[in-house]
């Protein structure tokens, strides 16, 4: 529970609903909210799931607006894989009315493919969720949310709740009689490397030709298969580098290649 607001409530609420609830980081001095643990470093959650044999395993962030998921296997199931299987249910259960799935530019493209082969359109938006529920009122859809683990259940809340993104999941395992690998199967997440460069300056780097350059043969290279994201961060004086595709190698190749030039451009 990341010894946030979620400490009380989360294991209350399974508790509640009949689950056997094992409590981790729920001791919050004021001082310790999400020090190596919860939905930021799910590992630990993951491997006590494992330890413990129990069925399921969720890390919350601080606040309990966000959850990371884990399977009694211990495969970490983020905001991707958790969009996905709530899409597929509202599907299922016709009540993804527009046959539409709200999510950031930081959405796995495998998402998107695995999303279109079920016929689900999705949406990308910038990052956070406020954009992501704008465009959700906008259009009248059911489901959006994060990589990061935010989900929004419109018909249920107009804001990320981890504790209800996570009864729901399990109420899918419990109904389904299947575990978050088979649920999520279809969707094989491409390999996604980010890099972050610090900036002294956030300049316009579209007039910068070596930058714009290595950008544009990333994007020609991969082609319909990847994706090339660049992007000033809004809270820090970082530029972020997001690329996709479906040979690691060669992503990180593009990564590092762009993340030199503007480590140059800062000396």
């Amino acid at each position: 529970c990341a010894n946030g607001a979620a400490s009380a409530l989360a294991p209350s609420a399974f508790e509640r609903m009949g689950a056997n609830v094992i409590r981790q980081n729920t001791q919050p001095d004021g001082r310790n909210i999400n020090q190596n643990c919860g939905a930021v470093h799910p590992d630990a959650m993951a491997k006590a799931v494992v330890e413990s044999g129990a069925d399921l395993g969720v890390a919350f962030d601080g606040d309990s607006d966000r959850c990371i998921m884990s399977d009694g296997a211990g495969q970490i199931f983020d905001g991707d894989h958790l969009l996905y299987i709530l899409g597929i249910q509202l599907l299922n259960r016709n009540e993804l009315d527009t046959r539409c799935v709200v999510t950031t530019v930081m959405a796995n493209l495998g998402l998107q493919l695995a999303l279109k082969e079920k016929g689900i359109r999705m949406v990308r938006t910038p990052v956070g969720d406020r954009h992501v529920l704008e465009e959700m009122e906008r259009g009248n859809h059911p489901l959006g949310g994060e990589q990061s683990g935010h989900i929004i259940l419109r018909h249920h809340a107009k804001s990320g709740d981890g504790i209800l993104t996570a009864l729901k999941v399990a109420e899918i395992v419990i109904e389904e009689g299947r575990g978050l690998k088979e649920l999520s199967s279809g969707f094989e997440p491409f390999p996604q490397i980010q890099r972050s460069v610090p900036v002294a300056e956030k300049f316009d780097f579209t007039t910068i030709p070596a930058i714009q350059r290595e950008i544009l043969e990333a994007e020609r290279n991969l082609g319909n298969r990847g994706r090339v994201l660049v992007r000033y961060s809004g809270t820090e004086p970082l530029v972020r580098i997001m690329i996709e595709g479906e040979e690691r190698d060669q992503v990180e190749q593009y990564a590092e290649a762009i993340a030199s030039h503007f480590r140059h451009q800062q000396t």
